[in-house]
């Protein structure tokens, strides 16, 4: 009897904290996912396994492979590249230069834990310059 009453409080316990990550920590239950899925099983590795086989396909060095891969990004790197490593960014919108000639297109991206929008700027197709932001940036664009 006493030993069925630590196997019951052991089970619920586990429900808890399993019902704890799913709902509270969903980045991490999608890592775990990822670390252990390795034949795309689930949609989260899948999505995931495409990202990568795309970011192999690339026509790029090896090394900023391997950047986009950790899912950062650098200089030089073209929208589709960001996506790759980022994702689809939370708003988008463009901005003449008139110094230039040009039009910008920024990306806007919010990092998790990080309450001021990363704001990635893009000129012909190429990244040039990236920073922090603030909401008076994203407001009036």
């Amino acid at each position: 009897m006493f030993r069925a009453i630590q196997y019951i409080i052991l089970i619920v316990t586990a429900a808890m904290m399993g019902f704890y990550i799913c709902v509270y920590q969903p980045e991490l239950v999608n890592k775990l996912l990822i670390n252990l899925d390795v034949f795309g099983l689930t949609r989260v590795a899948k999505l995931e396994h495409e990202r990568i086989e795309k970011i192999r396909a690339l026509t790029i060095p090896y090394e900023e492979k391997q950047v986009l891969m950790n899912r950062t990004v650098f200089m030089q790197a073209s929208p589709e590249m960001v996506k790759l490593a980022l994702g689809e960014p939370k708003r988008m919108f463009e901005k003449p230069w008139p110094e230039r000639g040009t039009m910008l297109n920024y990306f806007v991206y919010y990092v998790a834990d990080d309450k001021r929008p990363t704001i990635l700027v893009f000129e012909n197709e190429k990244l040039i310059h990236a920073y922090k932001g603030s909401a008076l940036d994203i407001a009036t664009p």
